[in-house]
C-alpha cells in the first residue's frame, strides 16, 4: 500500500505545475520535488525487499 501512495504522488507532482497551483509553478522546484519523491519511494520499495529477504 505504501509502494502505491509513493508512486502515486508522482502523478500529483506532474498535475500541480500544469495547474500553476502554489510554489509548482517553479519548474525547478517541481524537478527537486520529483527527484526527492522518487529517492524516497525507491527507498521504501528496496527496503520492503530487504525485510522481506530476512523473514524465514
Amino acid at each position: 500500500m505504501s509502494d502505491f501512495i509513493a508512486f502515486d504522488v508522482f502523478a500529483i507532482n506532474m498535475v500541480l505545475p500544469c495547474r500553476k497551483v502554489g510554489r509548482s509553478r517553479d519548474y525547478q522546484y517541481g524537478e527537486r520535488t520529483s527527484m526527492l519523491l522518487g529517492l524516497i519511494a525507491r527507498s521504501l520499495l528496496a527496503w520492503r525487499v530487504f525485510v522481506g529477504t530476512l523473514r524465514p
